[in-house]
């Protein structure tokens, strides 16, 4: 792989790091009490989650382009049209991705919010629809898709919306990003 393309794939794996560390960082953030002044900062709680719920897209959306990139040694086509990118991998990065997502969905704590909440979470197929929805749509209509991905941080239950911890959903990305960066190296 030349320099310029390597370049490229860097640039990009280091805007995934730091949109993970700003949605690790926002996450961090709780509303206070119930005075005037903290109804101020619950309302921002509303916003840094709506905000770390579209980067969330736009982390999983960078990871697909760059297995692909570091696959096909160019680069990924300028569309948002995840499934054809996804499609395009090679067999055992879909497989690798696929699994991650699985074993992710297989959480423990995260089984026990799906149960309490009723929620139910969509497979990788439909992730990937909802991902392409939200990068595109999500900016101008913010609401919170009514299929949820196990990777994103606000999910919809039955009658309302929950927060997922970030240590669950951020272990996916990490995970995606240290196959990556494996690959990247050697």
């Amino acid at each position: 792989m030349d320099k310029e393309k390597k370049k490229l794939i860097k640039d990009k794996i280091c805007a995934v790091n730091g949109f993970i560390k700003s949605r690790r960082l926002l996450l961090t953030l709780k509303p206070l009490g119930n005075n005037d002044r903290d109804e101020h900062l619950e309302n921002d709680f509303l916003h840094i989650n709506n905000t770390c719920y579209f980067l969330s897209a736009i982390i999983f959306e960078l990871l697909i382009k760059i297995f692909y990139e570091l696959e096909n040694e160019q680069p990924c086509k300028k569309t948002h049209d995840l499934k054809e990118i996804y499609n395009e991998l090679a067999s055992k990065d879909k497989e690798f991705i696929k699994s991650r997502y699985e074993i992710l969905s297989k959480n423990n704590e995260l089984k026990e919010i799906e149960k309490k909440a009723r929620i139910v979470y969509c497979n990788l197929d439909e992730a990937i629809d909802i991902n392409e929805n939200i990068v595109v749509h999500f900016k101008y209509d913010s609401k919170i898709n009514k299929k949820n991905s196990v990777f994103n941080n606000l999910v919809r239950g039955h009658k309302t919306i929950f927060t997922i911890p970030n240590n669950i959903s951020e272990s996916f990305f990490t995970e995606l990003l240290d196959n990556i960066n494996r690959r990247f190296v050697s």
